[in-house]
């Protein structure tokens, strides 16, 4: 079973902030099946089987530069 997760992600500008994050995502959850990232809206949504990597993932995308505001599920 996959779950969803929506994060508000600050600090994203234009589309190589998004290719950044969506690689961290990836990388900090290795069975992470869909990502979708928009850096206009300033979100992130992706599907992992795991929600336990839901703090490596926003420890990732923090460590990049990036501010997570929110996160679904908390």
């Amino acid at each position: 079973m996959s779950n969803q997760v929506s994060m508000q992600v600050q600090g994203m500008g234009c589309a190589a902030c998004e290719s950044k994050v969506r690689a961290a995502v990836q990388e900090a959850c290795s069975s992470v099946t869909e990502v979708v990232v928009d850096h206009a809206a300033g979100t992130l949504h992706y599907r992992c089987p795991n929600l336990d990597q839901v703090p490596t993932v926003v420890d990732s995308i923090e460590s990049i530069g990036y501010k997570v505001s929110s996160v679904e599920p908390a």
